[in-house]
C-alpha cells in the first residue's frame, strides 16, 4: 500500500527510495489526476505530493513537512528538540512507550501531540487516522528499541529515518555505543539512515558524522555527545531530504557487526583472558548501566573507578592514553616478579589486579555484600594477616560462564 493505493511488487513506489520526478511521472500515468491519496488526504495533482521537496541543494526550512517522532529516552531527545524547532510542534507528532518518559514528557510541555506506541503500530490505529485525516510525510526513530513493522514504515510516503550511534554497517543493535568503546574503535560516530521492515540497521546510509574515540571516554559521556551529533546531522538531512533520499549508500554486509543488547553476564571479568586495556575499556563501556563483577573467595564481588596505570603506555593497536587521566601512584618495578590473573596486590593504598598478558589495572572501589569500600578499607578487612586462611591466594577469580565476549565480535 502506497499512498492510499495498492501497487505491483515490480512497481518503482515499492523501492522505498523513489527518484522524485519519475515517481509523479509513474503516479500521474497510472491514476491520473485526482484518484488517490496520500495517508487520508486527498490528492488532485501528483505533483502536489512533493511540492515542499525540490531535488535542488536548498538551506530553506521546510515549515510545510508533516511528520512522527518515535523514541523514548535521552538519546531520542536531543532530535525531539531540534526538530521541534526547526518544525514547529504542531508538525511533529510524538510517538513514545509511556507519556511519562523524558521525550513523553518534553511533547506534553511543548503541546507536540503524543500517541502511545501499542495503539500506534495497530493496522487499526493506520485506519483511524486515515479516516481522520491525519497525514504525515515521513517519521524519525531514535533510540526507540522496537522493531517498527512493515505496517507502520508504509503508512510514511517518503519512509522512515533512524538516527543510529555508529558508523554502519559497523555495530548494528541496541548496544552500538558501548560496543565502540568496549572494542577500542578508533572512531564513531551518527548514521541516518532509512529503516527496512523485518531487521534492524539495515537500510541505506543517507547521512554520516564522524568523531574520534576518547580511549577515556565513558559511556553516558559519549552517548551525549553522539545524541547532540545526532541531531545535527538529522536537521541537516531534513533541510535537504530530496538530496539525501536520492543518494543512498547500501551497506557492505561483509563489513556488518553486532552490537547486541547489554546483558549481567557482560560484566563478568575473566582475568585469564583480558589485558588490562580490555578491562578498562569493558569499565567505561558499562558505566552506568553494570558494575563490573567477579569473586573473592567465593563471594561476589562489584568493582568501579577503574583506572589504567601509567606504566600502561599504549596498547596493541598503538592508541595513546593521556597520562593525565592514569594512576601514576605505582611504578612497574614495585610489582611482583611473578604473579598469576586475577592477582590482588596492594602497594601504598593502591589496589591493582594482575590481567592476562601480563598487565595491571588500577581498582579504587570494591563492594562485597552492600559495602563499598576504597582500597586500604579492603586491605585491612580482607587481605592484612590473619584475615584470610593460610594457603589461600589473594586473588580475584572468574566463575561464571560468560560466552558473549570471549569471540571478538569486532574485525581488527
Amino acid at each position: 500500500m502506497f499512498c492510499g493505493c495498492r501497487v505491483r511488487k515490480n512497481s518503482l513506489i515499492r523501492t522505498q527510495l523513489p527518484l522524485i520526478p519519475e515517481l509523479v511521472k509513474v503516479l500521474t500515468k497510472r491514476f491520473g489526476h485526482g484518484h488517490f491519496t496520500s495517508f487520508g488526504r486527498r490528492i488532485t495533482n501528483p505533483k502536489s505530493l512533493f511540492a515542499n521537496y525540490s531535488t535542488r541543494t536548498s538551506s530553506s526550512i521546510p515549515h510545510q513537512y508533516k511528520i512522527v517522532f518515535i523514541g523514548n529516552d535521552s538519546f531520542s531527545l536531543s532530535s525531539l528538540i531540534e526538530l521541534t524547532k526547526l518544525l514547529s510542534p504542531e508538525n511533529v507528532s510524538v510517538v513514545v512507550a509511556s507519556e511519562n518518559n523524558i521525550v513523553g514528557k518534553y511533547a506534553k510541555k511543548h503541546n507536540n501531540k503524543i500517541y502511545l506506541w501499542n495503539d500506534f503500530k495497530t493496522p487499526e490505529f493506520g485506519d483511524k487516522l486515515s479516516v481522520e485525516g491525519y497525514s504525515f510525510d515521513f517519521g524519525v526513530v531514535a533510540s526507540f528499541g522496537y522493531l517498527i513493522p512493515a505496517r507502520v514504515i508504509n503508512r510514511f510516503p517518503l519512509g522512515i529515518l533512524n538516527i543510529h550511534g555508529s558508523l554502519l554497517p559497523r555495530w548494528r543493535g541496541a548496544s552500538p555505543i558501548a560496543h565502540s568503546i568496549m572494542f577500542g574503535d578508533p572512531e564513531t560516530g551518527i548514521s541516518i539512515m532509512k529503516i527496512a521492515p523485518h531487521r534492524f540497521d539495515v537500510g541505506p546510509v543517507l547521512h554520516t558524522k564522524k568523531v574520534p574515540l576518547d580511549p577515556h571516554i565513558r559511556e553516558p559521556d559519549l552517548r551525549n555527545l553522539l545524541a547532540d551529533l545526532g541531531a545535527g546531522a538529522l536537521i541537516e538531512v531534513v533541510k535537504n531530504l530530496p538530496n539525501f533520499l536520492n543518494n543512498p549508500i547500501y551497506q557492505d554486509e561483509r563489513l556488518a557487526t553486532k552490537a547486541p543488547k547489554l546483558v549481567p553476564e557482560m560484566a563478568d571479568v575473566d582475568w585469564t583472558s583480558k589485558t588490562a586495556v580490555d578491562v578498562y575499556r569493558l569499565y567505561l563501556a558499562l558505566y552506568g548501566t553494570l558494575k563490573l563483577k567477579t569473586t573473592f573467595n567465593g563471594r561476589k564481588v562489584d568493582l568501579d573507578e577503574i583506572e589504567l596505570p601509567l606504566f600502561i603506555k599504549t596498547d596493541g593497536k598503538n592508541i595513546n592514553y593521556d597520562s593525565k587521566r592514569m594512576n601514576s601512584e605505582v611504578s612497574l618495578d614495585e610489582l611482583p616478579p611473578e604473579s598469576v590473573p586475577g592477582q590482588i596486590v596492594c602497594i601504598r593504598n593502591v589496589l591493582l589486579v594482575r590481567c592476562c598478558d601480563p598487565t595491571w589495572v588500577v581498582v579504587k572501589k570494591v563492594k562485597l555484600g552492600v559495602k563499598w569500600m576504597n582500597a586500604t578499607d579492603f586491605k585491612n578487612g580482607f587481605l592484612s594477616k590473619g584475615k584470610m586462611p593460610k594457603n589461600v591466594e589473594r586473588k580475584f577469580e572468574y566463575i561464571i560462564s560468560t560466552p558473549i565476549l570471549k569471540v571478538n565480535q569486532a574485525k581488527s
